[in-house]
């Protein structure tokens, strides 16, 4: 019998090396290492090594993964933790090839219950997980700065949350798809509110502004901006009640100034613009205005001898998230003994070479009366980004003289056009001149690295008087840095 079973294996292997030779060479596979159980299946301690790379190493049940062990993946991700059927379930910890680390709880392969992610680009969620997702409550941690905390479905921000923004503004209220959607409240650094609904990230509907200098809007919301039926209070004084398009007051409309005088009738574009009527000291006459020009030999006196606006309109808000109502405050006389007249004298071409590195300057070609360069100027700029875009301030202080350039929706960069209250020329904080619609001023940023920024500068100006420009700055250029130590930062 013993021969017999000899001749048979010498048989069969010459036989298998004869196949072999005669038609493919012999297939290799996987390997396996250790224990095993009475129908051979893996079972205990084992190391399963993959053809194609990678490896097991850890505990068996009855042939598949189960208990502790690690696997490695050929593109160098690692787990290590709890197995169960073949997959991680239970605690563990899966390191991915880019760096980026899970630890916490899985169940049939996916992240589950709770758990922590970091990924490579410095992001960090805690909290709940379902089906290898964020799901439920958590807190995620942005590499920016900002932090979201509330309620997560399937990897999104959506339900009750708390966002902090980098520069910390924050919102807090409903969301939907990683963006305010729903009732919300939205608070800007600069001491602006915002409380009503939004729509994928932005004002929509009906909504209230509460702004840091006491003004309130309420009213209706579209694509962040005021649009439709609304009402502003001034903390000054005065107010409007009417319509509005794009943040500006536009179409039929009623505004009151704190002397109580009232103009009723069409605006556009911020601007009383049309044939209305006007109430002065309880007298009413017919009047009209031309963008927010009067234009009729019955006009209303809505100014009062010293500081009080035709109409008030609205400066930049230092964040462009929502757009600000503030009343500017406008003189009606000039400036009494450096601005008389209009005397054209734009002697002095000027360029970013005229302005030595590291050192922060605005210089410009003018043609008011007084020398402005020859005044000691202090200048300074600043950027505050926030939920919907970044605001750029550019000023350049001249004794009394301010003038300041305001940049909404900054996209770094780039030719701008600026209108309206965007730029502006005050003389101890009294408004006396700012650009126009009618002929738009342009500054150009030609670096901006987020410490310093250069460009340069045409800017159209008007005043209350006349629909005609009043003065022009010409070849400004400005290298400006943020540090409070150059230039004249700290004032």
């Amino acid at each position: 019998m013993s021969h017999f079973k000899s001749f048979s294996k010498t048989l069969l292997g010459f036989s298998l090396v004869a196949a072999s030779a005669s038609f493919s060479p012999i297939t290799q596979a996987d390997t396996y290492d250790g224990n095993r159980d009475t129908n051979n299946r893996f079972h205990g301690e084992g190391t399963y090594t993959y053809l194609n790379g990678g490896s097991y190493q850890g505990k068996w049940k009855h042939g598949q993964k189960s208990g502790k062990g690690k696997r490695t993946w050929s593109d160098g991700t690692v787990y290590d933790g709890d197995w169960d059927n073949n997959a991680p379930d239970g605690k563990g910890v899966k390191t991915y090839s880019d760096g980026s680390q899970y630890s916490g709880n899985f169940s049939n392969g996916e992240h589950a219950a709770q758990g922590t992610m970091k990924w490579r680009n410095g992001d960090i969620y805690v909290g709940n997980w379902k089906k290898g997702k964020p799901d439920g409550q958590g807190t995620k941690q942005f590499a920016n700065g900002e932090s979201y905390t509330g309620e997560f479905n399937a990897g999104d921000q959506s339900g009750q949350g708390k966002y902090i923004y980098a520069d910390r503004s924050r919102y807090e209220g409903n969301w939907k798809h990683n963006a305010p959607h729903g009732r919300g409240t939205l608070t800007l650094v600069s001491g602006d509110k915002y409380i009503g609904n939004f729509l994928q990230g932005q004002p929509e509907g009906f909504g209230e502004f509460f702004y840091s200098n006491g003004d309130r809007y309420t009213g209706q919301w579209k694509n962040g901006k005021r649009t439709g039926k609304g009402s502003l209070k001034y903390n000054a004084g005065g107010s409007y009640d009417g319509y509005f398009e794009h943040g500006k007051k536009s179409g039929y409309g009623i505004l009151v100034n704190a002397l109580g005088d009232e103009y009723v009738g069409p605006f556009k574009n911020d601007m009383a613009h049309g044939k209305g009527t006007c109430k002065q000291q309880l007298q009413k006459i017919d009047c009209e205005y031309k963008f927010g020009q009067k234009i009729t030999s019955k006009k209303l006196q809505l100014i009062a001898k010293n500081e009080t606006p035709i109409i008030p309109t609205a400066p930049v808000s230092t964040v462009t998230a929502v757009i600000s109502t503030a009343p500017i405050v406008a003189a009606k006389s000039k400036f009494k003994k450096t601005i008389v007249k209009d005397i054209k004298k734009m002697s002095k071409t000027y360029s970013l070479a005229d302005i030595p590195r590291k050192t922060s300057d605005v210089l410009f070609s003018h043609d008011f009366d007084a020398d402005l360069m020859a005044i000691p100027e202090k200048a300074r700029w600043k950027k505050r980004s926030a939920l919907f875009s970044d605001n750029v301030r550019i000023e350049s202080k001249h004794g009394t003289v301010l003038i300041a350039i305001e940049l909404a929706n900054y996209r770094g960069p780039g030719v701008y056009k600026i209108d309206d209250d965007r730029v502006t020329v005050t003389q101890k904080n009294k408004k006396e001149y700012q650009a126009s619609e009618i002929k738009p001023s342009t500054i150009t940023i030609k670096s901006d690295d987020n410490s310093w920024i250069s460009g340069t500068f045409d800017l159209v100006l008007f005043n209350d008087s006349t629909q005609k420009p009043a003065h022009e700055i010409k070849n400004g250029v400005f290298r400006l840095s943020k540090d409070g130590k150059l230039g004249y930062q700290s004032w």
